[in-house]
């Protein structure tokens, strides 16, 4: 009994595990009610405890054992990444931010590339007429003073002329910095559109977000992967002690007696069953040589 005691007792081991996982998922990352939290960890609880239950107490075939080995990885797998969700919780948003901020810029850069010919292009062509305009506003100036053109102070009809040659580049330079300013403000729009956007869409409390950052956190760090594993292993042992001792602990009095009462039971009923049979073939031998003598009686007062 000591053995059926040990199975009995190890069983509640990894169903309180699970059931605490359950609970620090629903509660902590899908932030669900306490009450609804804690009655979905009791029905986790109670499942992994009929499963297990069920495969314990079964033979134990080939079929059995490879799903309760499926069982253990999965929810090894499943109790560790969320045990160290919740541990490397603070490493994870500052992964996040930093994964949201290279993600902005990478994809602001990518519009930039787009635009940045135009954008150079009429960065250059405002450059240039506005120092067009600056030698025009120079000659008007020298012309005004007498220090250049016609030596002469004063509006003149050559100074007329200079100074619409002035305003005139002083149009074309305002005008192509108009036209530079607009294609600027709409890659600025651009820029913001997209940072919105991913930051709208980009839900940090998102479990399958957490899971991915959180193995791109742990393969780049070496004691992060180890204590993962760590985590991981411990869980996976957790899960195969009342399989290791259903399967590996020898066979006590207990099961041996519970083995041949089965097997007793089981030879009983085949021999039930041949006896029956075999009762149902006197039967029908003898009810067939009945018919076989009449045959033979009616044939004989014919002749």
């Amino acid at each position: 009994n000591q053995k059926i005691i040990s199975l009995g007792s190890t069983l509640f081991i990894p169903c309180i595990i699970q059931g605490c996982v359950m609970f620090l998922m629903t509660n902590q990352f899908i932030k669900l009610d306490l009450t609804i939290s804690i009655v979905i960890s009791l029905i986790w609880f109670l499942f992994i405890f009929l499963i297990d239950r069920a495969l314990i107490t079964s033979n134990m075939s080939w079929v059995m054992s490879s799903l309760r080995i499926i069982l253990v990885f999965l929810m090894g797998f499943f109790g560790a990444t969320v045990i160290d969700l919740k541990l490397f919780e603070s490493d994870i948003d500052n992964s996040i931010q930093e994964y949201q901020i290279s993600e902005v810029s990478r994809q602001k850069d990518a519009i930039s590339s787009e635009l940045n010919i135009d954008l150079q292009y009429l960065k250059n062509e405002k450059d240039n007429k506005y120092l067009k305009y600056l030698d025009a506003q120079k000659i008007l100036m020298e012309e005004l003073d007498g220090s250049g053109g016609t030596n002469l102070r004063g509006y003149g009809k050559v100074s007329l002329k200079k100074e619409e040659i002035r305003d005139m580049s002083k149009n074309e330079y305002e005008q192509a910095k108009k036209e530079y300013d607009v294609l600027l403000d709409k890659l600025r729009i651009k820029h913001d559109e997209v940072e919105s956007r991913f930051i709208n869409n980009f839900q940090s409390n998102s479990i399958l977000t957490r899971v991915e950052v959180f193995h791109h956190f742990v393969l780049k760090d070496v004691y992060s992967l180890s204590f993962y594993m760590m985590t991981l292993i411990l869980l996976f042992l957790i899960e195969c002690i009342p399989f290791g001792i259903k399967i590996l602990g020898k066979e006590t009095s207990y099961e041996y007696l519970v083995n041949m009462k089965n097997y007793n039971t089981i030879d009983r009923e085949k021999r039930k069953e041949e006896y029956h049979l075999d009762q149902l073939l006197k039967t029908r031998s003898f009810h067939n040589g009945n018919r076989v003598n009449e045959s033979i009686s009616s044939l004989q007062h014919s002749h």
